[in-house]
């Protein structure tokens, strides 16, 4: 019926696992181990990113064996096998169920006298393929309705992950099976995502509830919903849904993961007759990977050229912005990350490369005896004009942002971001320092303004290794706000940075130079206020856009006190965008 395109490998076993007069485990099925796409984690042709598949379901989506798709073979554990199944070697004994046995035929026992033996494997084997839910049900494990993730475990120079509800190093994640399911509330033929969004956790309590609700967990995926072998398909939303097994209290290895409709494969109590075709979990199985239509072309996220941040960490982000087109290696970016050091002082790294599939892989540069995507460098001494000079500093940093389905992210999940339309996932390395931020464009497209001057700005060769991000929004030539990132080196030649805001008239500024006194390390807690001293003025003259793809040009005069005395300004220098303008 659902036609893997390779074979489906099982581990099938007796065992004794007992039982009494009244009621046995006869058997008992689970997919091998499951995978996560993820930063860094990769199950990169799994359909839905930062959610749990079964490797059956991946094997399925890949055209190829556990092995072909996670690499190795017998010698480091893997043998190919996609399901472990155990059937109950006690069945048939006296003590066990009276002694019933197991009906081997291969055609459907007319007389019901046995327990059908094809009829439970494949139950059991419909689990192997991806028919379970990971939210928890076992109190012992972590809370109840937890979603699950990664704990990553060193032992000497070998690491082993392994999937956990509590003391995450990774996730929580959802999984393919209960993104499909919903909490009903009967009361008023309401409902909501099983998985849900959420902020902190707070999902768990929702999920307890309707773990233990008998009628208030339902499948909701259309597939399964219109298909005719599902009873309720003639009653109103939310009560055509299929439902769910949520007995009070829960059944640990049966309550989420089996139907309740009559005599269904999958229905969580042994039914008489007992089936031997899929029902109701054929079309269940459909959006975990198991469809039998053609599949469509994935379609990859376009992010915004522009300025980004983490509205967990207020007062870093990077200016991200497009510098070239390609059709065959992907659409050139720079990226400029403005941060700040382990004691608060601002610094800024640089990356360049390209966006593929959606996401920004920042280019390899060798640093010393390693590469680094994530560049620091350090200025000359001299900062006269034409003088500046950029040396690459021994500080191995790394940089990827995912455009693809991040709110999908437990990194977006921390604070509630359901206002915006487009995220991101920036995964970074910094010598010893790492995270995994949810980033969101700064100014959205529609509130760019006419004439576009968004962008990253240079002096050109002339003047080499200072720059800036302008950003102009809610106006137009005549008017608009203006935003100002400027990047220098401060009086012993390192990276810093600064800002300045107002109102750009005509193609002309006049604005304040800002530095933030209390900012923070990238790993610190944010402080509640943003505290900000001026350190100079910024003068912008005649940005005028240019025709087509010709980029805009202007002058740039600024003054830029350092702390301790000193300067670092330029006079009228003429500036020129980088960056393709918005729309090339």
């Amino acid at each position: 019926t659902l036609q893997p395109p390779v074979p489906i490998t099982i581990h099938a076993c007796w065992a004794h696992l007992g039982g009494n007069a009244n009621r046995a485990i006869v058997a008992n099925a689970t997919p091998v181990t499951f995978i996560v796409d993820e930063p860094d984690y990769g199950g990169y042709v799994l359909p839905l990113r930062y959610t749990w598949y079964a490797i059956t379901e991946a094997v399925r989506a890949a055209g190829a064996s556990q092995c072909g798709l996670l690499g190795g073979g017998p010698t480091n554990g893997c043998d190919n096998e996609e399901i472990l199944a155990t059937f109950n070697e006690d069945i048939g004994t006296s003590n066990v169920l009276g002694g019933e046995q197991f009906y081997f035929g291969y055609t459907a026992d007319t007389n019901q006298s046995s327990i059908d033996f094809v009829s439970v494997a494949m139950h059991e084997l419909t689990h192997g393929l991806g028919f379970i839910g990971l939210a928890n049900t076992d109190s012992t494990l972590g809370p109840i309705g937890a979603k699950a993730g990664i704990v990553t475990k060193t032992v000497g120079n070998s690491q082993s992950s392994t999937i956990d509800y509590q003391n995450l190093t990774q996730g929580p994640y959802d999984d393919v099976y209960d993104v499909n399911a919903a909490i009903v509330n009967p009361a008023n033929n309401t409902y909501t995502p099983f998985m849900g969004y959420e902020v902190n956790g707070a999902g768990d309590a929702a999920r307890a509830d309707a773990l233990v609700s008998f009628n208030g967990l339902r499948w909701s995926e259309a597939t399964a919903v219109n298909s005719p072998v599902n009873q309720n398909r003639n009653m109103p939303v939310p009560q055509n849904f299929p439902l769910l097994h949520a007995p009070n209290p829960i059944e640990n290895g049966s309550t989420l993961s089996h139907t309740e409709q009559f005599g269904d494969l999958m229905n969580a109590v042994y039914p008489y007759p007992p089936p031997r075709t899929m029902g109701l979990s054929q079309p269940m199985l459909a959006p975990l990977g198991w469809a039998t239509a053609t599949a469509s072309a994935p379609v990859y996220t376009q992010p915004v050229p522009s300025n980004w941040f983490d509205r967990s960490h207020a007062g870093h982000g990077f200016d991200f912005q497009l510098v070239k087109r390609s059709s065959g290696l992907g659409d050139e970016y720079i990226l400029v990350f403005y941060t700040y050091d382990a004691n608060g002082k601002p610094e800024w790294y640089f990356a360049q490369g390209n966006l593929v599939d959606g996401v920004f892989l920042g280019g390899l540069v060798n640093v010393g005896e390693h590469n680094a995507t994530l560049l620091y460098s350090t200025y000359g001494s001299n900062h006269g004009l034409g003088q500046l000079q950029l040396t690459q500093q021994d500080i191995i940093g790394s940089v990827v942002v995912d455009f693809n389905q991040a709110s999908r992210s437990p990194a977006c999940r921390n604070v509630d971001r359901s206002d915006q339309s487009m995220l991101g996932v920036m995964s970074w390395t910094i010598g010893n320092d790492s995270g995994n931020w949810c980033v969101e464009p700064l100014i959205p497209l529609n509130r760019h303004a006419t004439p576009d001057f968004n962008g990253h700005w240079y002096a050109g060769l002339a003047d080499p290794n200072w720059g800036m991000e302008i950003l102009n929004y809610d106006g137009n030539a005549s008017s608009s706000t203006v935003f100002v990132l400027v990047y220098y080196p401060d009086a012993n030649g390192l990276p810093t940075w600064a800002v300045a805001s107002g109102t750009l008239s005509n193609g002309n500024a006049n604005l304040q130079m800002l530095a933030r006194t209390n900012g923070y390390c990238r790993t610190c807690t944010p402080p509640s206020t943003n505290a900000t001293s001026p350190i100079g003025t910024l003068t912008l003259s005649s940005l005028t856009p240019g025709p087509g793809t010709v980029p805009a040009t202007g002058t740039a005069s600024f003054t830029i006190n350092y702390p301790g005395g000193g300067s670092f300004s330029r006079s009228n220098d003429p500036i020129t965008q980088l960056s393709l303008p918005t729309g090339q």
